[in-house]
């Protein structure tokens, strides 16, 4: 039998095209939804292309259990569902946001992901009510929210993410190293998340940021300074006494204020170290919290927890961050690197622009913001290459 070289050499060619086509409509494709992401998300662009090339999401109140929980949240459904099913993203919100249909941050950034064609789940958890960090709780509810995507019809079970900001970033790191769901996790989005707990509340405390050893004045938000302190609080003192100081506005409460209550020598070393500010003396104050609260801080910290990552993460934060330190972002990525595929963006003064901690005082000039539009694309596009990869 005669070999046709001319015919085989003829459908290798034809192959290779094909192939190269396929690359570069995927990342045609992919530039497109990148673009039409970018523009949704910042609120000085005036034109929003995904509304006009793409029909509305349909939103779903929908409950789901997790251990004798359960768990109310939403769910969003691209308006098209595909054959082989649609890419599925869990968001993890952090303690510093309203209930999901109440928050227009919320609201544009889930109809901008579900109108690229991606399901969008948003859990509504016990740390959101009540503003206390618990990762056996809130990653049980991640974790759970996340087989309950994988197990929708209408997921592509191979393509489901999981995406958080602020303390949300953190829990949702702490839910994709889980053994339950590790194996499963596409990959990881991180803005604004801390690293470390511990080094968080050193910050927090004596309004310093600092990585390695290079330390810079940072003046963290009130809310931020409340939320530490009575985690703090609920994790170092008894039960009885914790609750006496469960609803105090520590911006406006001296120590003096907290003299006038009774309590034990131990605790009072506590309530004393929640308004000492020097760095040195914050740092040997927390070393020497009880071990209780040293596992506490360890366990609900991502930093325990990455070395079971097997998903790539991307993380973002913003120089401007006065809710987290951008320096914890950097520490995560450090660790997180030497693990799996890890990439990272700091953005500059651009915190109002990406809606994630609103401060009406941040304002950028046209020039920044182009530049951080391109740095947000930049990130973005990765991520969106790995969504949509087959």
């Amino acid at each position: 039998m005669k070999i046709k070289y001319g015919l085989i050499i003829k459908v290798i060619f034809l192959i290779c095209i094909l192939f190269m086509v396929s690359i570069f409509y995927n990342q045609i494709s992919n530039f497109f939804k990148t673009t039409a992401l970018v523009t949704q998300l910042l609120p000085s662009v005036p034109v929003k292309p995904l509304k006009y090339f793409s029909d509305p999401p349909v939103w779903e109140k929908i409950e789901y259990t997790a251990g004798d929980s359960i768990v109310k949240a939403d769910l969003i459904l691209p308006a098209t569902i595909h054959k082989n099913g649609n890419p599925a993203i869990l968001l993890s919100l952090g303690v510093a946001v309203n209930e999901p249909t109440n928050d227009v941050r919320l609201i544009n950034l889930a109809e901008a992901l579900s109108r690229l064609g991606i399901i969008v789940l948003i859990p509504w958890t016990e740390t959101q009510k009540t503003h206390y960090l618990s990762s056996e709780y809130e990653v049980d509810a991640l974790v759970n929210g996340f087989k309950y995507l994988e197990s929708l019809p209408e997921t592509k079970s191979d393509s489901v993410g999981i995406m958080g900001y602020c303390t949300g970033a953190s829990m949702g790191l702490i839910a994709a190293a889980d053994k339950r769901i590790r194996n499963d996790v596409r990959y990881v989005v991180s803005f604004a998340g801390y690293h470390d707990l511990k080094n968080f509340s050193k910050s927090i405390l004596s309004n310093t940021a600092y990585l390695d050893s290079t330390t810079r004045e940072w003046q963290p938000d009130p809310f931020a300074v409340n939320l530490v302190k009575r985690q703090i609080i609920n994790s170092a003192l008894p039960e009885k006494e914790s609750e006496i100081f469960s609803n105090i506005d520590f911006s406006k409460t001296t120590l003096s204020d907290l003299k006038s209550f009774e309590l034990s020598p131990s605790s009072d070393s506590v309530i004393n170290l929640l308004f000492e500010t020097d760095y040195s003396n914050v740092s040997r104050g927390i070393e020497k919290f009880p071990q209780k609260t040293q596992k506490w801080l360890e366990y609900n910290s991502p930093s325990y927890h990455n070395i079971h990552l097997l998903a790539p993460v991307f993380i973002m934060h913003d120089r401007a961050d006065n809710i987290v330190p951008f320096e914890e972002s950097k520490r995560m990525y450090n660790q997180i690197s030497m693990y799996v595929p890890t990439e990272i963006t700091i953005f500059d003064l651009f915190s109002n622009e990406i809606q994630l901690h609103e401060d009406e005082s941040v304002k950028n000039n046209r020039i920044d913001l182009l530049s951080n539009a391109l740095k947000l694309f930049s990130q973005l596009n990765s991520i969106i290459r790995v969504i949509f990869s087959n």
